[in-house]
């Protein structure tokens, strides 16, 4: 039940993540695509996760990139201060000028959709 209450809350989080993202559209990089597409494919995950969906296995190696993603992006965010990876691929820094507590919410808010993720690939 919980984990169902989640999914719509966590769902809302990414629909206002992407009305703002178009709202500055000007302003946004590739990165900031690539952050919204993440979190989206985070988001289908736990769905497959949650709802106990079984013919969505095939989609276990999508799953597995995604998360890998994931933690290579927020390694960079918060151990390098430089932002290693925009330095390296400009197009990959984010134009939106968000600040380090604004994503400190989005990473914490994400955990549990990153462990459903997880599960759903580990499991047999």
């Amino acid at each position: 039940m919980w984990w169902k209450i989640y999914f719509w809350i966590y769902l809302a989080i990414i629909a206002f993540g992407l009305i703002g993202l178009v709202s500055q559209i000007s302003k946004s990089s590739l990165g900031d695509w690539i952050s919204i597409i993440n979190n989206l494919v985070l988001l289908f995950g736990s769905y497959v996760y949650i709802f106990n969906k079984q013919n969505f296995s095939s989609w276990k190696n999508i799953f597995l990139v995604n998360l890998i993603l994931f933690a290579i992006f927020m390694v960079d965010y918060f151990l390098f201060s430089e932002n290693l990876l925009g330095s390296i691929l400009p197009s990959l820094k984010s134009g939106l000028g968000l600040s380090q507590g604004e994503v400190l919410f989005g990473v914490i808010a994400s955990l549990p959709v990153i462990y459903a993720n997880f599960k759903l690939i580990t499991k047999k």
